[in-house]
């Protein structure tokens, strides 16, 4: 027997998964694959579900649990009783019956098992500082992403500061809540002055009235009936021998949002567990499978939590006995970097050339050796192109699946679930819904200072936002050497920008030039003040001050091309500003170089890994208190950033200044040319604006 996947030995059971369709071999995938993810693309019609119940059927007659995230109802016909097909192995489909426990999980109707998500379950004192912190902020996010804060906005991350100190508050009490109607009540009794570091009263008047509504109506029912979601319950079998199928049916939900919540908590139950519960075993724990994958892990600049922490999970899931299947008909609704964490892709049938270039984007990441592409729109209903990383022959076979073990058709409506749900079944989840855990909760230090704001270690960064001007892209702190050249950059593009205004004006009243280059002038320069002063004015961080920073990376733009526009106007004499040439020049020099440092601070933040985040998405969505909503280490992360970056332009520029003069000591050049002077004038500048920046930065560091 040949495994289609597989390269040299791999330890692991042996998956039956259909035939070689250019050896008529039968086909094979190693268990120890699933730990590498599995990827399942196709349109509809292509055989992509069956593609998956395939994996699924086979893991449990491997004896590995499966979690099935079943967005529209067909994967719980996996509860149906099977059907003789004479084109099957009959005895493996006997073996199916004898293995599986098929179990639906029904949130908000008892049609199936009723399931519920309790956001309000402690992490376990068992985990260590570093992952106790982590599962406490993924718990405050989750809450605040109940309650509407979408993780995109700069608002979630003020909330999700507040619930963390008020989690933390309320354990010390002896008071966590179990239902949103108690955490209401939790807001309301608390007084504001303890939190108005971090919100407004009238947020947390808000946030009060939003908890009260997710505990009336049918929402209410996502939190409080059934089973609580919890994952030893999930693999536990009812009876001895068989492997648990879970088919967590969210059909039942009406709208998105819930599927989200939902779905979140699913990932943050278990994350959380996957921490306690590391493998010594090359074969999975768990099999997780989300078909529809797209809400869920969209591309980029999306990032509803479900996507994070399916990353988190696809990243790091392996160690721990983690697979994940993820499907799709739709490759464009996927960030391809998430779904690439996949190593082996089935992929059927696809025609549309947008679907075949999302598609090469996804493989991009496997590096396979073939072009696959071409291929796409030749196959045949039930045919895949198996993709894999580091196989000998690049990764690359083609597939017809195998006939299903199981019923296969279209989604079983929610009021036909009860019947294939039995009574023992009922009575054993009900029984076990609480499945004793560690009660005892213990807050460490750490997690106690983080939820109390800043730490005394942290006392000199200044909680706001980074300034006006300059985007999101580091702290606005007097002792950033970044920050301060930023400051010197602007108060001096300002002044160039009044003197150049006035001169125009000048000449307009004399009448030797149009009033367009004074008004656009004028305007800018208007802006630039506006600017300026809300950077003064709004040092405290309110949502007006957040908003009007957003929108100020184009501002920076405009004051840019318009010292270009000066500057060239000048030196071909178009409008005479001789005047303040050399004002210009600076300026120019300044504002360019700046703006291209800004460029790269934001790809160097955008490469730093946090909790499957790029440092630079948490500091675009930051608002206020960086202590409590960032780590001290990730603080420290930004300052030595952007410490290396300016350090790195001075030294170049101090490398550039000594070439310069042993160019004009060896050679003929002079600075009476106008190239040279020029030249001259920008690197000098730039040194000293630089010299400058750091003295103050490091006087300011050492207050």
């Amino acid at each position: 027997m040949k495994e289609l996947m597989l390269d040299g030995y791999l330890p692991g059971i042996i998956m039956l998964i259909g035939e070689e369709a250019e050896k008529s071999e039968p086909a094979y995938l190693n268990s120890s694959r699933l730990l590498r993810h599995v990827g399942i693309l196709g349109n509809t019609g292509s055989g992509k579900t069956v593609m998956a119940k395939i994996i699924v059927e086979e893991c449990t007659l491997a004896g590995i649990p499966t979690i099935i995230l079943d967005l529209q109802g067909d994967l719980a016909r996996l509860a149906l009783p099977t059907e003789p097909d004479p084109l099957i192995d009959l005895e493996r489909q006997k073996e199916w019956k004898e293995k599986s426990e098929v179990r639906i999980w029904t949130p908000l109707e008892d049609s199936g098992l009723p399931i519920c998500i309790s956001p309000f379950k402690l992490p376990s004192s068992k985990l260590g500082d570093d992952e106790s912190m982590k599962a406490w902020d993924r718990m405050a996010a989750g809450i605040a992403e109940n309650l509407g804060h979408n993780p995109s906005k700069p608002s979630h991350l003020i909330v999700k500061a507040f619930f963390l100190r008020l989690l933390v508050r309320m354990v010390d009490r002896n008071s966590i809540p179990k239902n949103f109607s108690d955490l209401a009540k939790s807001i309301r009794d608390e007084d504001p002055s303890e939190y108005d570091d971090l919100i407004k009263s009238s947020i947390m008047k808000d946030l009060e009235r939003r908890a009260n509504s997710l505990d009336s109506g049918v929402q209410s029912r996502l939190y409080n009936l059934g089973s609580p979601l919890n994952i030893p319950l999930l693999l536990k079998p009812r009876l001895k021998g068989r492997t648990p199928v879970n088919v967590l049916y969210l059909n039942t939900l009406p709208d998105e949002s819930m599927k989200m919540d939902f779905i979140q908590q699913f990932c943050r139950e278990l994350y959380d567990w996957m921490i306690q519960n590391p493998s010594d075993s090359d074969e999975p724990q768990i099999m997780v499978f989300l078909d529809e994958a797209g809400p869920y892990i969209p591309p980029d600049p999306r990032m509803p939590t479900s996507k994070s922490m399916i990353r988190q999970l696809l990243k790091e899931g392996r160690k721990y006995g983690i697979g994940f299947m993820l499907a799709s008909q739709s490759p464009g609704d996927l960030d391809y970097r998430t779904f690439g964490q996949a190593n082996t892709l089935f992929i059927g049938r696809f025609t549309a050339p947008q679907d075949i270039k999302k598609v090469s984007q996804i493989l991009g990441g496997i590096q396979t050796s073939r072009d696959v592409a071409p291929r796409l729109t030749t196959l045949e209903p039930g045919q895949f192109l198996v993709v894999t990383s580091g196989s000998e022959d690049g990764g690359v076979s083609k597939l017809n699946a195998r006939r299903l073990l199981t019923n296969h058709g279209p989604p079983i409506p929610s009021h036909q679930l009860s019947a294939l749900v039995s009574k023992a079944t009922r009575e054993w989840a009900g029984n076990e819904s609480y499945i004793k855990s560690d009660d005892s909760t213990i807050i460490s230090e750490k997690i106690r200072a983080t939820a109390q704001g800043v730490s005394r270690n942290s006392s000199k960064i200044n909680p706001q936002s980074p300034p006006v001007l300059s985007g999101f892209t580091h702290l606005a702190d007097k002792s950033d050497p970044l920050h301060v050249l930023m400051g010197m950059t602007n108060l001096i593009a300002a002044a160039t920008l009044i003197l150049c205004t006035y001169t125009l004006g000048n000449l307009w009243q004399e009448g030797t030039l149009s009033q367009l280059p004074f008004i656009l002038s004028a305007a800018i320069c208007i802006l630039m003040g506006i600017g300026l002063t809300l950077e003064f004015l709004l040092q405290e961080n309110s949502e007006l001050s957040n908003k009007i920073r957003s929108r100020a990376r184009p501002l920076e733009a405009l004051v840019l091309i318009w010292i270009w526009v000066l500057w060239l106007i000048n030196k071909f004499g178009i409008i005479d500003l001789s005047d303040w040439s050399f004002m210009i020049l600076i300026s120019q020099t300044l504002v360019t170089t700046f703006f291209l440092l800004e460029a790269i601070h934001r790809i160097r933040l955008g490469d730093i890994d946090v909790d499957g985040d790029s440092l630079l998405q948490k500091v675009k969505s930051a608002v206020r208190g960086f202590p409590a909503i960032l780590t001290g280490a990730e603080i420290e992360e930004l300052k030595s950033t952007s410490k290396q970056i300016h350090n790195n332009l001075r030294r170049f520029m101090e490398v550039l200044t000594v070439g310069l003069l042993l160019v004009l000591m060896a050679t003929q050049l002079t600075l009476q040319m106008d190239w040279v002077n020029n030249l001259s004038i920008r690197i000098v500048s730039l040194d000293i604006i630089l010299l400058l920046s750091t003295a103050f930065a490091s006087w300011q560091g050492n207050r």
